[in-house]
């Protein structure tokens, strides 16, 4: 692990993806030397929309929307 200046860890993680369909994607990630396990699921409405679910490093729960834009 690499203490940042704030006090927080840094850490290396192995993250695992699937399309179960083409619109839905689950995502696991796994922190090889650290204690994070996280799950995702993510539904694409488009290629600029999507919406997403999942845990965080200390089983928080979040929820979110992402907007891809280019230019």
């Amino acid at each position: 692990k690499k203490v940042r200046d704030n006090g927080s860890t840094e850490g290396y993680n192995v993250k695992l993806g699937k399309y179960i369909t083409d619109k839905v994607m689950l995502q696991y990630t796994q922190g090889i030397n650290q204690n994070v396990s996280r799950f995702f699921v993510r539904y694409e409405f488009d290629d600029r929309l999507s919406v997403f679910a999942g845990t965080r490093e200390n089983n928080d729960k979040v929820v979110g929307f992402e907007g891809r834009f280019r230019f």
